[in-house]
């Protein structure tokens, strides 16, 4: 089906994440209906992604603000929960989260006949929803610079843990392992947030 024709479909998020509702005429045929709902899904997956990494900077911004408050007031107090340590980690595993999700678009995401698209079938579309949310010229050479990334740390470091993506020291009788020490942070944040929500605005506005 020609990407530029209007499929009369209307994708309705529901609260708190429980998914979504996708209205339409009646009349889809099994193709359209599997196009459009696995538009919902990256919809839906954008939705998450963008909650987790403002919640991770609010997770990061409360750890660092107790952390102050703490190292000012009684030692001997009991640690609230989430505690420091555990505010920053929550920071950390939402940002990592939100990798994995924005990187659903872009793998292979397998079709379910007669009801969802598979994401290789939805190739173009999610070419020209890029193109739309970063024209060429520096917008695109910085989002391009961003996908590497994440691809690199949901491959390398977060959805799969590939040994030579790790800092590792090997010395005669001792090995070290870093571990995630270069999973995303919080300074990439704002980057990583504010291109998700342009390319969750051009799939919204682009007709499957």
């Amino acid at each position: 089906m020609n990407n530029e024709q209007a499929v009369p479909s209307e994708i309705v998020p529901l609260p708190a994440g429980k998914g979504l509702h996708v209205f339409h005429d009646g009349n889809l045929s099994d193709a359209e209906l599997e196009r459009s709902l696995r538009k919902a899904l990256w919809v839906m997956a954008l939705n998450r992604c963008i909650l987790m990494l403002t919640t991770s900077q609010r997770a990061k911004d409360w750890a660092t603000e107790m952390a102050t408050s703490i190292a000012a007031e009684d030692h001997g107090k009991p640690l609230p929960f989430p505690s420091v340590v555990e505010g920053f980690e929550i920071a950390m595993a939402l940002r990592d989260s939100a990798v994995i999700a924005f990187m659903t678009l872009f793998k292979t995401g397998n079709r379910d006949p007669g009801a969802v698209a598979d994401n290789q079938s939805m190739r173009t579309l999610l070419d020209d929803c890029l193109a739309i949310a970063f024209p060429d010229g520096p917008a695109r050479v910085s989002f391009d610079a961003l996908f590497l990334r994440l691809m690199t740390l949901r491959d390398k470091l977060i959805a799969h843990i590939d040994g030579k993506a790790q800092e590792a020291q090997l010395q005669e009788k001792l090995a070290s392992l870093i571990g995630h020490a270069t999973n995303l942070t919080p300074d990439e944040v704002p980057q990583f947030l504010e291109s998700a929500r342009k390319l969750l605005a051009a799939i919204e506005a682009k007709q499957t």
